[in-house]
């Protein structure tokens, strides 16, 4: 006999296992760093890894240019911002990215802090609904393999001869290449 369907609890495992995929993003805080040129917003960069903050690569890479705080919210962020919405989902804080042109010169930004949260499973896309049923579906039927394996160890309780094993040559010779 077969386990049926997957239950509710199986949906929950396979949406967990994933949970990292599904995020919605709903603000950020940026510090952002206007510079005179592109050279120097990749100096700026090779001074944010290891510097506490924006503020002190700048006074390393370019003493005395602006930096200045912004939040971001999203669905409605500005349009500057919105085209960063997956790199922002994708970023850890403290990270940066640039440099990028724009109206007021090279900007170099770093992510200081960021909101996101899983998305509700009953909100999620409906291809990503039923490939979350189809894992949901796996996970019930290895549970169900499990269950079937173990009653059968009880009911036939086999016997394991660790020495026979060692006598057995692995890989079995020939293995590696079948016929075909």
């Amino acid at each position: 006999a077969h386990g049926g369907e997957a239950t509710p609890e199986d949906l929950r495992a396979a949406y967990e296992r994933n949970a990292a995929l599904h995020q919605r993003l709903h603000s950020v805080g940026l510090l952002i760093a206007t510079l005179p040129d592109s050279a120097t917003g990749e100096a700026l960069i090779a001074h944010a890894g290891h510097a506490p903050s924006l503020h002190e690569a700048v006074a390393m890479a370019s003493p005395g240019a602006p930096v200045t705080a912004e939040r971001v919210s999203f669905p409605g962020a500005p349009e500057r911002w919105s085209a960063y919405r997956e790199t922002f989902l994708q970023m850890n804080p403290h990270e940066c990215m640039g440099p990028f042109r724009d109206a007021r010169g090279w900007r170099v930004v770093q992510l200081v802090a960021k909101d996101q949260r899983a998305i509700p499973i009953d909100q999620l896309a409906p291809e990503i609904y039923q490939s979350l049923q189809r894992e949901a579906e796996e996970i019930r039927r290895d549970r169900d393999f499990q269950a079937k394996t173990e009653a059968l160890r009880r009911e036939f309780r086999p016997e394991v001869h660790p020495g026979r094993l060692r006598a057995l040559p692995w890989p079995v010779p020939g293995a590696e290449n079948p016929p075909g």
